[in-house]
C-alpha cells in the first residue's frame, strides 16, 4: 500500500485529550519506525531536531561566458578574468542529432549512451573497488576504491580472441562493427555506423590508431606513452 494511503487511512488522535499521552506517543513512535522499516526512509532522522531549510542566494551570470556562479565565485574562476581564450570547437551535427532524436533511435541511444562509449574507448579502467559500497543492493551505490587509478590498454593485436578496446580500431577493421556488437549485442548497428564517422572525422587519435593498421610490421610495433606533460600527447 503506497505510503500516504497509510497515513491518511491512520485515525487522527489529539494526544493532549487522551487519557495516556505516554502511551499514546510510544505507539505513534512504534507506527513510525514500522513504517521507515518497511519503506527504507528517514533512517536517522530525530523528531526533535528541527529541520533547516538553507535557500541558496540567486546566481550571478559570468560576464566573460554567461555561466551561472553560486553565491560567493567570482568571474576570477572564469577563464581568469577573460585572460584565457579557449579555441572554438567544431561541432559534430551527426552526434547532435542523435542526442535530439527523439524518434526510436534517439531513445535506444538515450537509454544505452553509456554502452555506447564504452564499446568506442581506447582503453579500460583498473581500480581497487570497495564492493561492499559500490554495488545496487544496499542503500546508496557508492562508487570508493583504494590506492590509484590506471587505465589499461594491453595489447595492439589480440591473442585468440575477440579484439576489444584500442584493438578495433586496428585488427580485422572490415568487420569492426561485427566485432563491436559481439561485444554489446544490445546496441543498433546503424547508430555504430553514425559514431564511427563522427570519431574518424573528429578525432585525432582514433586517425592516428586506424593507421596502424596500415602498417605492414604491425607485430614489431610499440605503443609508448610519453611520461612528459607537454603539448605534444
Amino acid at each position: 500500500m503506497p505510503l500516504f494511503h497509510y497515513i491518511l487511512s491512520q485515525p487522527v488522535v489529539d494526544i493532549n485529550n487522551t487519557g495516556n499521552t505516554k502511551n499514546t506517543r510510544t505507539n505513534m513512535q512504534t507506527s513510525l519506525n514500522k513504517l521507515r522499516r518497511l519503506y527504507k526512509f528517514g533512517l536517522h532522522f530525530q523528531e526533535t531536531a528541527l529541520a533547516i531549510r538553507h535557500a541558496l542566494k540567486p546566481p550571478c551570470v559570468c560576464s566573460y561566458c554567461d555561466t551561472k556562479l553560486f553565491s560567493g565565485e567570482t568571474e576570477g574562476i572564469c577563464y581568469v578574468s577573460g585572460k584565457i581564450k579557449l579555441a572554438s570547437t567544431e561541432h559534430a551535427a551527426p552526434l547532435r542529432n542523435l542526442f535530439m532524436k527523439l524518434d526510436e533511435m534517439g531513445n535506444k541511444f538515450h537509454v544505452n549512451i553509456r554502452a555506447y562509449n564504452s564499446v568506442f574507448t581506447f582503453m579500460s579502467m583498473g581500480v581497487k573497488i570497495d564492493n561492499t559500497l559500490a554495488n545496487s543492493k544496499d542503500r546508496v551505490y557508492t562508487f570508493q576504491f583504494h590506492g590509484g587509478i590506471y587505465y589499461s590498454i594491453g595489447s595492439l593485436l589480440p591473442d585468440n580472441e575477440t579484439p576489444k578496446f584500442l584493438q578495433l580500431y586496428i585488427y580485422d577493421t572490415e568487420n569492426e562493427m561485427e566485432n563491436r556488437l559481439t561485444i554489446m549485442p544490445k546496441l543498433r548497428h546503424d547508430t555504430l555506423d553514425i559514431i564511427k564517422l563522427i570519431l574518424d572525422e573528429f578525432n585525432p587519435f582514433v586517425a592516428n590508431f586506424r593507421s596502424i593498421a596500415s602498417n605492414n610490421a604491425i607485430n614489431n610495433l610499440q605503443l609508448i606513452i610519453k611520461a612528459d606533460h607537454d603539448m605534444d600527447q
